[in-house]
């Protein structure tokens, strides 16, 4: 197991477009169902854990719109009157913490 990690890490594990899930593929050549399609699923688990180098954070936003009451004297008393979800995804370097990507997405429950 370890020469396949290390076959496979050789070959520079990242996600993404299919050309680096060919590379990782053919970095499995001794796995048994030998279809590149097993190839290609095994390949897209181990880069999802192979990422040593960067922290994949998820951000949760609540944006809530409304009114205080006329009578309002704490956080309480507002009155929420419509309210929209976002999932925020950050990709950060774990050595220097640059932004190597951002994604808004609107939720729609």
């Amino acid at each position: 197991m370890v020469p396949f990690l290390a076959r496979f890490t050789a070959h520079g594990v990242e996600s993404g477009d299919g050309e680096s899930r060919d590379r990782q593929a053919a970095a499995l050549p001794g796995v048994s169902g030998t279809s590149d399609e097993a190839k290609q699923t095994i390949a897209r688990a181990l880069a999802e854990v192979g990422q040593a180098r960067t922290w994949n954070l998820m951000i949760d936003v609540i944006a809530q719109t409304g009114h205080y009451g006329p009578n309002a004297q704490n956080l309480t008393d507002f009155i929420p009157e419509g309210e929209k979800r976002y999932w925020l995804h950050i990709a950060l370097d774990r050595d220097d913490g640059t932004v190597l990507g951002t994604q808004l997405e609107e939720v729609i429950e």
